[in-house]
């Protein structure tokens, strides 16, 4: 890989790689999304768990990756079903595109019943008092409102308690002018197939839904793919897998859609017992160099790395982190990096080809799609279609 430079693609690996002509000249950190990526991973999941249905999960501007774009993108794909956690989320998308159904994961507050008749938007009801609000509304507009019904089986979150639940049962006319959906909970310790909660959760998942024969199911989300089959029911939510931030999936290929680079910013000659960084916590101990990027926690890319042995690659170089991440910078030792890949300017991946999202935090108490989220605003971003 030689360095790179304003005539040669950014990232060969990619299917229409993004070439720098096509970048101002003053930008300093650059975001690409791949798209197609996306496409091949909701088909990934689409073949493990069928017949099940998927309903992209694309809260929080997709994980930070751009709601709009990428719910035109699955929806190509054949995605019909989307969640979100806020009403503000759910009124920009069903303006972007009116033909999906919206969920909203926050639910049905009692000043927002008309937002969320106008929008078209479908409440997760998690309490009987919602469920009552929004099948009281139907009722008074003479037609069959959609909505789902959340049960918490462990997570002491959101979602109708284990005594609703029993009310609910007894009393199904409190939804009786409504179209339920789906019944839908949330599993705490999906992340490791062995725990016990699973199970426990399950059981009482199922119990909760026999009662409701008719009503489809979900309670299955990215982490799926560690599960057996038995968790997939009729709709799964699927949100970080299909960006490819889940690690230890080796029983699926899920690809990486994200690329992260910053620029050097300047190159500089150390000595043993110079100091690195905000606090002095890096003490240089052999000669060598040195070079900050322009990429801080603005951007994204969080302090406590630097208590990691994370690094970012320069050409075909890892380059180890050195010293505390600042707002604005961040310094790694390129002591063994060849000059020709060395200069002002040099564009440098922090997330991408080599570096995966689920990488940079592993061996931490942070979780992948932390990352993403917290991209800042001073990234150019490019979509590959």
């Amino acid at each position: 890989m030689s360095p790179l430079s304003n005539s040669t693609p950014l990232h060969s690996s990619l299917e229409n790689p993004f070439s720098l002509t096509d970048l101002p000249p003053q930008e300093t950190g650059l975001v690409i999304i791949d798209l197609q990526s996306i496409k091949r991973n909701y088909r990934t999941f689409e073949k493990l768990i069928a017949p099940a249905t998927i309903a992209p999960v694309i809260k929080a501007n997709a994980y930070g990756l751009g709601m709009i774009p990428v719910c035109e993108t699955l929806n190509q794909e054949g995605a019909s079903e989307f969640f979100v956690a806020t009403i503000d989320e759910g009124i920009a998308l069903k303006k972007a595109v009116p033909s999906v159904n919206v969920f909203v994961l926050y639910g049905l507050f009692a000043n927002t019943i008309d937002i969320f008749f106008e929008h078209q938007l479908i409440p997760v009801l998690n309490t009987i008092e919602q469920i009552q609000r929004w099948n009281q509304f139907a009722a008074l507009k003479n037609t069959k409102l959609s909505a789902l019904i959340h049960f918490d089986t462990g997570m002491s979150r959101t979602g109708l308690t284990a005594k609703e639940a029993a009310w609910l049962i007894n009393n199904k006319h409190a939804f009786e002018n409504l179209n339920i959906l789906y019944i839908m909970s949330h599993l705490a310790c999906s992340e490791v197939p062995s725990h016990p909660m699973n199970q426990k959760q399950k059981d009482a998942f199922n119990k909760f839904s026999k009662a409701f024969p008719e009503i489809k199911r979900s309670l299955a989300a990215s982490t799926l793919i560690k599960m057996d089959a038995t968790y997939h029911n009729d709709m799964a939510r699927i949100g970080y897998g299909l960006y490819g931030f889940c690690y230890n999936t080796p029983e699926i290929n899920l690809e990486n859609c994200l690329h992260v680079y910053s620029r050097i910013v300047q190159l500089r000659d150390v000595i043993p017992g110079d100091p690195v960084g905000y606090g002095a916590t890096y003490i240089v101990e052999q000669p060598g160099r040195l070079a900050t990027l322009s990429m801080g926690y603005a951007d994204g890319y969080h302090r406590f790395l630097h208590n990691y042995k994370t690094y970012v690659y320069i050409g075909p170089y890892k380059a180890y982190l050195v010293g505390r991440i600042s707002m604005d910078f961040c310094v790694v030792d390129v002591t063994h990096i060849p000059e020709e890949y060395l200069y002002e300017g040099a564009w440098v991946e922090m997330i991408g080809q080599h570096i995966k999202v689920a990488d940079l935090v592993s061996g931490t108490d942070f979780v992948p799609h932390e990352v993403p989220i917290s991209l800042g605003n001073r990234y150019h971003r490019h979509y590959l279609k």
